[in-house]
């Protein structure tokens, strides 16, 4: 598992379609072309007409309403973290 495939888990599992900042946008089926995944400017979005992408709520909002890459980044280790130590309980509980 690479952090392509964590972050595209986490933006499905919210019903986001992809990332997007105020001059880009990308799909979950080509998240991150521009190779820079888990870039600080990186917004969760939603598909508009035409397939151009757009925050969850307007651009001025993002800050404050949505996660930025690096928060779910955050959470995705400690998440991480958290699965990792459950599964030594359970092999040691064997």
């Amino acid at each position: 598992m690479d952090v392509r495939q964590i972050l595209r888990e986490w933006l499905e599992a919210h019903d986001y379609q992809g990332l997007c900042t105020e001059d880009c946008g990308c799909n979950l089926d080509d998240l991150a072309p521009c190779g820079q995944c888990g870039c600080m400017y990186c917004n969760p979005g939603h598909a508009r007409d035409g397939g151009i992408f757009a925050p969850a709520v307007p651009v001025e909002d993002v800050v404050a309403d949505e996660p930025t890459i690096w928060e779910l980044g955050d959470q995705l280790a400690a998440l991480s973290q958290e699965i990792q130590r459950r599964l030594k309980e359970i092999n040691h509980g064997s």
